[in-house]
């Protein structure tokens, strides 16, 4: 996983978010308030967000188009459970929380992907499968989700 990662506030505006994701080279930034992880936004939120509503990116607050609530992993959780929930809710990234439950890290595919041979919990072929179901097309009904 990434430790310690750049984050923002609901109020951060998407402009901001924007440069500090350019600034920290990421395409995804963990929202918090309070101490604690309420959302995702990822660069894809940011273009979206903007032209749909057509202003200017210093007057758009990331709250208006993060993605809330949150899936998230435990630091002591084994990369095979953390697998798991990427693959049900689509996201190829998950913020990693610590057992009180404050952001310590995100941990993403590529990581995952980066580790592969490595890991002897996993075979390749399980890293594999689970970046497909990630990346694959939802069924019919289920929305379709940028990695938040």
């Amino acid at each position: 996983m990434t430790r310690h990662p750049v984050c923002c506030t609901p109020a951060t505006t998407l402009g901001a978010a924007a440069v500090l994701m350019a600034e920290s080279a990421c395409g995804t930034l963990p929202v918090v308030s309070r101490g604690r992880t309420v959302g995702m936004i990822t660069d894809r939120d940011i273009c979206v967000g903007l032209g749909a509503a057509q202003c200017s990116p210093s007057e758009l607050p990331v709250a208006d188009v993060m993605t809330s609530p949150i899936h998230a992993c435990r630091e002591n959780d084994n990369l095979g459970t953390a697998l798991e929930t990427m693959q049900r809710e689509h996201v190829r990234r998950l913020p990693v929380l610590d057992d009180g439950g404050t952001l310590v890290g995100i941990l993403s595919i590529d990581d995952v992907l980066g580790w592969s041979g490595r890991v002897a919990a996993l075979a390749d072929r399980e890293i594999v499968e689970a970046y497909r179901a990630i990346c694959g097309r939802p069924e019919e009904g289920e929305s379709q989700r940028d990695g938040a």
